[in-house]
């Protein structure tokens, strides 16, 4: 018998495994929230007593839910867009008929606890004005259904506030999971360095440029001389350069096109124009507007060609266009390395969020004041409008200065003043704020900790939302009820694991090389910042590792920049086979790349670099060892000098 099953479940093991690996962040996150709503539907038809009306759309609903789960796990990485769309806005519709038939308060507040849930998806999975369309539809659905339920139209007619306040608390979710959305977008896709777009946000932007026609043309750009104005003045100089480049290609494109970087100095400018001609005087005013001379090729954006192949397309031309000027060893010397400003800083997220919120707590606070009863209560409620108000002038003071923390802790304080607001009223409205609210403080807390932060802070909200349950009457606990109390928990958790798990794929990729696969210079300053605490809290060694590859220029210059990136590829592949899991290769830009030896002091990190070398040569290299003064900076200097004397006795 057991041989017998084996041989049975065997089979549909390997096929769910199989799905599994065809699963992309949105079809995975499709099917779990399908999932989580078939279950919900599932229990509230077995554990409450229906009429058949009332039981007809909850039916209609768990079948939705079961489709969309076959339908996402089928479609893995090839789900269209539209059709997740199309599921949400039919169980949308579910639960509006759902609330419309109920005569249980219980059921419609479960159902309006999902509302946040739902504009998270929204948020994650699609641009800002298509989730907002829907988002407004769903809302609008919501507050139909409530209206025509003829058991709660009075109510909620005389007292619209709750309503009111569960719509701004869905929207301002929205908000966070659009913004929290382009942010890891935007860090995923671009360069840390320069702002220009990386591999992985080229091959986007080429793929939706395709979608929208017309003539798109792409000059693949190498700038001559950086190796010298790294070698003689530093990498801070040639950063400066990079920097400044793709500034004057910006300002000169405008909207007409994008920049993005394909390695060390080497550019891809995608940009429209009606013909030759027309895309050849563009590249001739890029030319004039960079502040350092670059070698070039054109290559009209052809349907059927992939992006790498449009590139070696464009290195013949740009290759025969170095043979021609013999400048690239007299560049350095003869443009001076334009002064320039730091990569353009991204919105001050934790201030504009702190500000949505605090905004959000005013307006709770002021409807509070307007119908306090006691003394107590008018006091209560006008503190909390000037706390909040406070909060505002500071996160606009501030600015890009608000710390990162800033948005936690004033989440904190919120969720902390609405526990004691809901002891001090002893009202249903005051429950049912701050359970909307624990899902929008789910999705901030996640954004702005890291870790286990995010975790350990909604546990304490819930620990501090369980010691006041029993200063609140029973008959403010009854006209909530358990299951909707239950639903909001529940779903704010699973917020919170989604949003995390989402977050760190996300910064995973944003962290990640896309042409080695070893961290780029924002993983690697971040991994630096970790292993210098670490360090100093063990009292252990760390040794910092500077490599820059030898003759790479002249490589991409006779081979082409394919066999640059082979090169490349192959030592990072070399490196890590023979280094320790926890130590930590970071690519700082085209063939620069740093090494982080964890336990690991000077000479150690010297007999450990011989053996690479021996193994896989062709790269110069200088260590240093963490001393107690020694910031990330310091430390990454000291290396550099050291990779900067080993290169120039290897010249002499």
């Amino acid at each position: 018998m057991a041989r017998s099953n084996d041989r049975i479940l065997s089979p549909l093991v390997a096929r769910l495994r199989r799905a599994l690996r065809r699963q992309s962040t949105f079809s995975t996150t499709t099917a779990l929230g399908c999932v989580y709503f078939a279950l919900l539907a599932a229990m509230h038809l077995t554990v409450h007593e229906h009429s058949a009306a009332q039981a007809a759309p909850e039916v209609t609903l768990l079948l939705f839910a079961l489709t969309g789960v076959a339908v996402a796990l089928v479609g893995g990485r090839r789900l269209p867009r539209w059709a997740g769309m199309v599921l949400l806005l039919l169980l949308g519709a579910a639960f509006a008929a759902v609330v419309t038939l109920s005569t249980d308060a219980a059921t419609v507040l479960g159902v309006l606890f999902l509302g946040p849930l739902l504009m998270v998806y929204l948020g994650w999975s699609y641009p800002a004005w298509p989730a907002r369309g829907a988002a407004a539809v769903l809302i609008g659905l919501y507050g139909l259904a409530i209206v025509s339920n003829a058991h709660f139209a009075a109510r909620a007619t005389g007292e619209p506030w709750p309503l009111v306040y569960g719509a701004l608390t869905c929207a301002l979710v929205l908000e966070v999971s659009l913004a929290l959305s382009d942010d890891l977008a935007r860090a995923v896709s671009t360069d840390p360095l320069t702002g220009a777009l990386n591999r992985r946000g080229l091959r986007r932007h080429v793929r939706e440029t395709r979608q929208r026609g017309g003539q798109r043309w792409m000059l693949v750009a190498d700038i001559d001389g950086l190796k010298p104005v790294n070698d003689r003045l530093g990498h801070a100089a040639g950063d400066a350069l990079l920097r400044a480049t793709v500034d004057a290609w910006r300002a000169r494109l405008g909207a007409n096109g994008v920049v993005g970087r394909w390695g060390g100095d080497e550019f891809v400018v995608v940009f429209r124009a009606d013909g030759e001609a027309a895309a050849r005087r563009i590249a001739a005013e890029l030319r004039t507007a960079a502040p350092q001379p670059f070698s070039a090729g054109l290559v009209r954006l052809q349907d059927g060609l992939g992006l790498d192949l449009l590139v070696r397309l464009a290195d013949e031309e740009l290759y025969q266009h170095k043979r021609e000027r013999d400048t690239a060893a007299g560049a350095a010397d003869a443009m001076p390395v334009a002064p320039c400003e730091e990569a353009p800083r991204p919105r001050p997220w934790p201030a504009i969020v702190s500000i949505a919120a605090a905004a959000l707590y005013v307006a709770t606070a002021g409807v509070g004041l307007l119908s306090a009863q006691t003394a107590w209560q008018v006091v209560a409620e006008a503190v909390a409008v000037v706390i909040g108000l406070i909060t505002i002038v500071v996160a606009v003071r501030l600015g890009h200065r608000y710390p990162h923390w800033g948005a936690l802790a004033w989440v904190a304080v919120m969720g902390i003043a609405m526990i004691a607001r809901l002891a001090a009223r002893d009202d249903s409205g005051a429950l049912s704020e701050l359970l909307f609210c624990l899902q929008l403080f789910a999705v901030i807390a996640d954004w702005f900790s890291r870790g286990r932060v995010g975790r350990v802070f909604l546990a304490g909200m819930y620990a501090a939302v369980l010691v006041t349950l029993p200063f609140v009457s029973t008959a403010t606990l009854a006209r909530i009820g358990p299951a909707p109390t239950l639903v909001a928990l529940v779903t704010a958790w699973l917020l919170l694991e989604v949003v995390r798990a989402v977050r760190v794929s996300e910064r995973r990729l944003a962290d990640t090389d896309p042409l080695t696969g070893a961290l780029n210079r924002l993983g690697l300053d971040a991994a630096l910042e970790i292993a210098i605490r670490r360090a100093r809290r063990r009292r252990e060694d760390l040794a910092y590792v500077a490599i820059d590859f030898n003759d790479f220029k002249e490589l991409n210059d006779r081979n082409g920049h394919e066999a640059g990136d082979r090169a490349l590829r192959g030592a990072v592949h070399a490196w890590r086979a023979m280094l320790r899991d926890d130590d930590v290769i970071g690519r700082l830009g085209g063939d620069e790349f740093a090494i982080l030896l964890p336990r690991t002091g000077a000479a150690d990190a010297a007999h450990i670099m011989d053996r690479l070398a021996a193994e896989a040569g062709g790269w110069s290299w200088g260590a240093a060892q963490l001393r107690p003064d020694d910031d990330a900076v310091a430390l990454a200097a000291r290396a550099d000098a050291e990779l900067y004397a080993s290169k120039a006795a290897r010249n002499r």
